[in-house]
């Protein structure tokens, strides 16, 4: 028979933001309409 844990053991914190600056989003759009290379895409933050 096998037991079933209830209650997981760690724990998980969630620190920062997991959403995009606006930089990026912009960036990315500029390299779907090709205005800017990959190399620049990764140069971006």
């Amino acid at each position: 028979m096998t037991k079933t844990i209830t209650k997981v053991p760690f724990k998980a914190d969630h620190i920062g933001s997991l959403l995009r600056p606006d930089t990026l989003h912009h960036a990315r759009k500029d390299f779907k309409e090709g205005t800017i290379t990959a190399e620049q895409l990764k140069q971006r933050k």
